[in-house]
């Protein structure tokens, strides 16, 4: 789904490196790039809506460039995530 939409790549790896691994391939990528910006998502992360908004919004509002935001993140059953 995510390759039929505009402005969109996807990556397909020749082998399972797993998450971290994936993360890892397209950190490089990106770096490549010269991205300023890159939001990593696990295959079992769901981002409410307006969540980029917000971590963009809390970046501009950082008396300095950040160079990392982090959301809260939770389990399922809602508990915090250390």
């Amino acid at each position: 789904m995510l390759a039929e939409r505009d402005g969109i790549e996807t990556i397909r790896l020749n082998e399972n490196l797993g998450s971290s691994g994936g993360f890892a391939e397209g950190l490089r990528r990106a770096h490549e790039r010269g991205d300023d910006w890159i939001w990593l998502l696990d295959d079992d992360t769901f981002a409410d809506e307006g969540c980029l908004e917000a971590l963009l919004a809390g970046a501009a509002r950082a008396p300095r460039a950040p160079s990392l935001v982090c959301s809260v993140v939770r389990w399922r059953d809602e508990r915090l995530h250390r």
